[in-house]
């Protein structure tokens, strides 16, 4: 069966889930305006070949905290707070506002996201607020697993501190295998980082990719392409986080560029290179 659920306002979750197994399999989910989840999941679900595109979060009381251990999260798309195992789903051209922890996804569960894209995820400023949005694709203090997966073309802003919190924000246990991570971009503000007067070197630490605040890394085999320049550490801010590995990554054709204030010893990465074949 094929299903569109398309255009609908909610003041809470289109799908809520509680205690129970289900399978949610070939449904588009469109243009729908929740604060918190398209799909909350307090169970065991998966979600099979569907499409989540241009729902938008948004939350009523932006925040101006830098962790989300004591937050409530958000997620216009998925707000997981049990089992959710997604395979061969698209998220696309989702947009969140101040406020906002986790922009397409909040995880707060165990979560294993498979052969998916999360692209075009925009986190976007509300005049007169103070608040930002934390993860503009992920937030995550749970157990999530990233696997055969592409993360691109989406849109972090600076926080209130001048900090860029990441495509993927992340407190609990995050796993990265084999996955891409491409043209993620940290703006500062409204405006972007090559706009007259802005001096995006000055900003505080942060990353377009990944922010681990005080959470574990164990990321190998994927692949890093990131062209923006200026941004302080456009790869992977860790503050005060544990690293299981960070090995056999590709990081730009160059070293690692990582924030690290605990021991992170990178000793193998992976360089490519090609030469013309003339004939």
């Amino acid at each position: 069966m094929n299903l569109a659920i398309l255009d609908y306002l909610t003041t809470f979750s289109i799908i809520q889930i509680e205690n129970s197994n289900t399978t949610i399999k070939n449904t588009h989910f469109t243009k729908n305006k929740v604060p918190c989840g398209t799909i909350q999941n307090n169970g065991y679900t998966e979600i099979l070949n569907c499409t989540f595109q241009e729902n938008i979060g948004k939350r009523e009381s932006p925040t101006i905290e830098a962790t989300i251990k004591y937050e409530k999260g958000n997620g216009a798309d998925i707000h997981n707070k049990g089992y959710c195992n997604i395979i061969n789903t698209t998220f696309k051209n989702t947009k969140v506002y101040a406020g906002s922890i986790g922009g397409s996804i909040y995880n707060n569960g165990t979560l294993i996201l498979k052969n998916s894209e999360i692209s075009g995820i925009k986190s976007l400023n509300v005049l007169n607020t103070a608040g930002h949005a934390v993860g503009a694709a992920i937030a995550n203090i749970g157990n999530l697993t990233i696997i055969d997966s592409t993360i691109k073309d989406n849109l972090i802003r600076s926080t209130y501190n001048t900090r860029f919190q990441g495509t993927i924000h992340n407190e609990g246990l995050l796993t990265a295998r084999r996955t891409i991570f491409m043209n993620n971009t940290a703006l500062n503000g409204g405006q972007h980082p090559t706009d007259k007067g802005i001096d995006v070197k000055s900003l505080d630490t942060g990353s377009g990719n990944i922010y681990n605040l005080g959470g574990t890394l164990n990321i190998t085999e994927c692949i890093f392409i990131n062209p923006q320049q200026g941004i302080l550490y456009h790869d992977i801010a860790n503050l005060g986080g544990t690293i299981i590995s960070l090995e056999n990554n590709y990081w730009n054709g160059v070293n690692p560029n990582i924030y690290r204030n605990t021991n992170a010893n990178i000793q193998k990465y992976i360089i490519l290179s090609a030469e013309p074949e003339y004939s």
